[in-house]
This record gives structure tokens, C-alpha cells and sequence, in this order.
């Protein structure tokens, strides 16, 4: 197997007496030397989306693709997909969630010296559905952002690099299967950055100390540079443009030190916020229902990187600082968030790169409350890192320079391998409370099923409600309580209806393209039927064998004139159950001019 990804969590599990999707968990995942980035986000019925790359091994030789998965709210795995091109490396940058839960991916495809980006786009189950490699004619693209438009299409952000050029920047639109519409390329640039989706439906783009404001066509609105901090002490911003009222919110981080501020739509400062100790990573921001900004993120203590939360008010003020203690040593490094309901967070963590071991954990998967700071196996300290904010920021406009941009598809076939993603439980996990229901319906009878509560849903994904259960199997209603679910299960057997086989007593093969043929219809699926058509004096005038044979009135590739013949019909068909049955009908049909 060439995907050397396996990990296996340890599954910690705390105990809280409510329902819903805001059971705390917490997950480490096996101890390995390969440790892999991983994003999370959320699709609209609450399911978990994990997608990332390994960390090392960035050549053809070590291909270890991208990994895309799909959780339940309660982490358990529904599906999961390991991508490789070719015999090339592919790396997971982002990825977006569609409004029928469609999942695009984006990121670079390695092949020689070039780097090219792709797009793959799948189906809620996993299935892929369309995949783009893309030349932009240079040495390397690094990928960075991509967003879902809101009328349709996707917006995809990055870094182009050349050996022989200064840095640029790129933005491109894409339509839904992933065919390139327009793009633009402009420096001055830097090696990270961010961009969002403006309210005006333009494009803000972060790129180092420089901001950019896109029209939804690509026009440039405005640009500006920011310098923070003095001499030695410069902090540059590493997280942003996270859309709130009326502004964007960003982290600018120095060492081991940051702040976050907010600017206004044109790029204005606004304000900025205390100090705070944080490690050389990124925070990831979210914004509450309430308007509060959450940040996770690293906060760098003697022996180990813990990972945090940050709770930011709308004024700049840090309102609450919370940094995770677990039995285990986590040492992490990137870390990211999704908001899931009843004020619950989803974190998803990786190791740092530098202290990979054979001997550590490689990451951790933690559903928390935010009401809640004590876990079964885990507990949130409160603890506070900031100061007063006396760098001084100074924001400047730029100027902008545009190049051409030379898009190029390369074959695009992608190959999909094995990935193993299992769970080992620990914390004495309840069982879940199961009620059986069974049902046996005859021909023709259905069963209605009404979901008890919001907090229940169908575990095939199905959203009706009520929902028609007509054919035997076993369905499942889970509360998706993490701790203790409660489960209906119903258990339909089905009379199968009986096979009839439906023979017309009369069709007119006269060339006027009605009712020119006679054919046999069922209400079972025939796997083999004989046909012999017979004259009144019992000579032998048609015999067919197949699954829809059919006569069209001729005899020796003469049409037969009006009159009756004797049809006798052998079958054998699959009845509703799979259940083999064979059977034949005799009747009379009568040929009419």
C-alpha cells in the first residue's frame, strides 16, 4: 500500500448529561514519525470534513498524496479517500464545502522542477466528480486559499514563483466543474497569505504585510502595506481577512508574541488588541453567533506548545484565554477549528514538525463546549499572556503591478488508494441505547417514520421527514449524542408482491409507429424470458429468448394479416426480496392491420 497514512486514535470521551451535537470529545491520534497538517470544517447536517498532507516527504519517490475523510458529529468515520496523480505529489492547501454539500480541494502538484495546482471536486459520499491540473507557466505555485462564490463557482488564491522573477500573486475563478473563467497575476507579493469572499462579492487578498481589494470582475479596488512594530521588532501578519461588522480582523505575530486588529472595508485601522504570548503558528479565527472573534492557537510554555483559545470582543479587548491540559504531551503545531452547535468548537491539531517522534502523539481531535472547562480526560485552564500594545502600526497605500496569465490543462486522471482511519476506545464509553422496532409489510404497504425530535436525524443521510419505508432492510435514527445515543432501529421485512406478467391481447404492426410491437411488461425484473407465438393452427410463427423479447407481426419477413394467434410466455424473474421466481403465461393477442 504506497499511502503510509494509518493513523489510529485513542478515543477519550467526557460525560455530560445533555444531547445533541455538543457532546466533548477528545481523540489522540497514533504516535508516528510522519506527521500530517490537517484541516476541518463542517457540512450542513453537522458531519466532520478532515483533509491534509504529510509533512515530509514531498517528492514522487515518498507520494503520500492527499487524504480527504469525512466524520460523523461524534468523529466516527463515514468514508475516507487517499488521491494520487500519477507517480507525482499532490499536497492539500484548502478545501470548501459546496450548498449540496459537494467538496472542492485545492492544492499543488508536483512533476519534476513544476509545481502546478489542482482542483478535485467530490460528491458528499467521496465520489469524485471532476479534476483539474493546471499549468499558470512557472517553476512553482504554492496554493493558499479557495472559496465557494456565492452565485456559483470558486475563487482560488496563491503564490506564483518563477527562478527568474520577483514573487507574484494570483487570483482565478473556476465554475462548478472546475473549468477556469479569469484570472490575474500582480506583485509586489510573499510566501503566505490569505484571501475572503468581500460583502460586495469582490475579493480581499492578504499576502505578508500587503492587503488587496478585488472587484468581483478582478479590477483592483485598492491596496495598501502595513509596517507594525519598530526596529528588531517588526510583527507581520500571519492570520486574515476574517470578515466581522464592518471590517477584517487579522493576526500579526513577532517571535513568540502577537496581537490581532481590525481594519475597516477600505483597509483603515480601526483598532488593535493586547499583546498575547503565541507560538511561530498562525491562529485560526472564527467568529461567534454573539460577534466575539475565537482564536486557536499554540501558546508556547516551557516544555511543550499548548494548544489554546482566545476570545476577542468586538471592541479588541481579550475577554478569555483557555489552554487545554491533557495526561499526554501534545506539542503541536498547526491547528484549526470548525463552530458546531449548542456554543460547541471542533479542534483538529497536528505536532510541530521538529519534535516528530516515534514517541509522540501525531495530532489530536477535540469536540468541546464552550459553556464547559472540565472534560472527563481533558480540562481547560484559565490563564492569562497579554500586555499592553504599544507597537505602532502605520498602514500605506501601494501600488500594484499586473502581469499576463498563461493557463495550460495537463492530463488529469487521478488515482484513488486505500486509507485506514480507526478509532480505539478508552474512558469507559457508555453503550448506546438501542430500541428495535420491526415490521413485516405486505404487497403494496409502506411504512411512515416521523424523526422524535430536531436532535435526531437518519444515519444513511436521508432528510425526509416523515420518511416512506417501503422495502425491507434496517434504518437507523441516532440523536448523535457522543456519550450515550439513543438509537431507533427499524426492521422492515416485505412481503413481495407476486410477479405478473402482463400480456397484451392486441398491437397493429402496420407502420404507423404506434403500437407496433408486441411487448410484455412485469412488475419484477425478468432475468430470462422465452416468447413463442403460435397460429391457430399451432404452427410455430416467432421464438425469442432474452430479457424483453419482442414480436413485430412478421412471419418468414412477411407482415401476417389480421387475426389470432396463441402467445406462450417461459420467464424467470427477481421479485422484490431477490428472491428467483419462474413462472409462464398463455393467452391470445390478436394482430390488427
Amino acid at each position: 500500500m504506497r499511502n503510509a497514512f494509518k493513523p489510529i486514535l485513542f478515543l477519550l470521551l467526557s460525560i455530560l448529561p445533555w444531547l445533541g451535537f455538543g457532546q466533548q470529545y477528545f481523540k489522540l491520534l497514533e504516535k508516528s514519525e510522519q506527521p500530517y497538517e490537517q484541516k476541518i470544517a463542517r457540512f450542513s447536517n453537522g458531519d466532520l470534513l478532515i483533509g491534509g498532507s504529510p509533512l515530509r516527504g514531498k517528492t514522487a519517490s515518498q507520494n503520500g498524496g492527499v487524504n480527504i475523510l469525512r466524520l460523523d458529529p461524534c468523529g466516527k468515520v463515514l468514508w475516507t479517500r487517499n488521491f494520487q496523480w500519477k507517480a507525482n505529489y499532490l499536497v492539500f492547501k484548502d478545501f470548501a464545502i459546496g450548498p449540496n454539500d459537494e467538496v472542492y480541494v485545492f492544492g499543488s502538484a508536483y512533476e519534476g522542477t513544476n509545481e502546478y495546482i489542482f482542483l478535485l471536486k467530490l460528491s458528499p459520499k467521496g465520489k469524485e466528480l471532476a479534476l483539474q491540473i493546471i499549468h499558470m507557466g512557472t517553476a512553482d505555485n504554492f496554493t493558499y486559499t479557495l472559496k465557494v462564490l456565492p452565485g456559483g463557482g470558486l475563487f482560488a488564491y496563491g503564490l506564483l514563483l518563477d527562478f527568474n522573477t520577483p514573487k507574484r500573486g494570483f487570483i482565478a475563478v473556476f465554475d462548478n466543474k472546475l473549468a477556469y473563467q479569469w484570472g490575474k497575476v500582480f506583485a509586489p507579493f510573499e510566501s503566505n497569505g490569505e484571501a475572503t469572499i468581500a460583502e460586495d462579492g469582490g475579493f480581499l487578498c492578504r499576502s505578508g504585510v500587503y492587503l488587496f481589494k478585488f472587484k468581483s470582475n478582478g479590477d483592483l479596488e485598492w491596496a495598501n502595506s502595513i509596517q507594525a512594530g519598530g526596529t528588531g521588532e517588526e510583527f507581520f501578519p500571519v492570520a486574515g481577512p476574517i470578515p466581522v461588522r464592518n471590517g477584517y480582523l487579522f493576526e500579526a505575530l513577532h517571535e513568540n508574541t502577537a496581537f490581532f486588529y481590525q481594519t475597516d472595508l477600505q483597509g483603515r485601522l480601526q483598532w488593535k488588541s493586547p499583546l498575547f504570548k503565541s507560538s511561530k503558528r498562525a491562529a485560526d479565527l472564527k467568529i461567534l453567533e454573539n460577534g466575539d472573534a475565537l482564536a486557536v492557537y499554540n501558546d508556547p510554555a516551557a516544555d511543550q506548545n499548548y494548544p489554546s483559545l482566545l476570545r476577542l470582543n468586538g471592541s479588541g479587548q481579550i475577554v478569555d484565554q483557555r489552554r487545554l491540559r491533557t495526561e499526554q504531551a501534545l506539542q503541536t503545531e498547526s491547528i484549526y477549528q470548525t463552530l458546531g452547535r449548542e456554543n460547541t468548537v471542533t479542534i483538529i491539531g497536528t505536532q510541530d514538525l521538529k519534535a516528530a517522534s516515534s514517541e509522540r502523539y501525531a495530532g489530536f481531535l477535540l469536540q468541546a463546549s464552550l459553556d464547559s472547562l472540565n472534560g472527563n480526560c481533558f480540562r481547560w485552564e484559565i490563564f492569562q499572556s497579554t500586555q499592553p500594545n504599544n507597537a505602532p502600526v502605520n498602514i500605506q497605500n501601494l501600488p500594484v503591478n499586473f502581469f499576463p496569465l498563461n493557463v495550460r490543462y495537463l492530463e488529469s486522471r487521478i488515482d484513488v488508494e486505500p486509507l485506514e482511519y480507526k478509532f480505539a476506545s478508552s474512558c469507559d464509553l457508555s453503550r448506546p441505547r438501542i430500541t428495535r422496532r420491526d415490521s413485516t409489510l405486505l404487497c403494496g404497504q409502506s411504512w411512515s417514520i416521523s424523526l422524535p425530535n430536531e436532535n435526531f436525524r437518519w444515519e444513511d443521510g436521508e432528510h425526509a421527514n416523515p420518511r416512506i419505508l417501503n422495502a425491507s432492510g434496517t434504518y437507523r435514527v441516532s440523536d448523535f449524542n457522543c456519550v450515550v445515543p439513543t438509537i431507533f432501529e427499524y426492521h422492515i421485512s416485505k412481503q413481495p408482491c407476486a410477479c405478473q406478467l402482463y400480456l397484451p391481447n392486441a398491437f397493429s404492426p402496420n407502420g404507423d409507429s404506434k403500437n407496433e410491437k408486441l411487448s410484455l411488461y412485469s412488475n419484477c425484473k425478468m432475468e430470462k424470458m422465452q416468447l413463442r407465438v403460435f397460429s391457430r393452427w399451432g404452427e410455430l410463427v416467432y421464438e425469442e429468448e432474452g430479457e424483453n423479447p419482442g414480436w413485430d407481426g412478421r412471419f418468414k419477413g412477411q407482415r401476417m394479416k389480421n387475426g389470432v394467434f396463441l402467445v406462450r410466455v417461459e420467464y424467470v424473474a427477481m421479485n422484490e426480496n431477490g428472491e428467483k421466481v419462474e413462472g409462464q403465461v398463455m393467452g391470445e393477442v390478436v394482430v390488427v392491420e
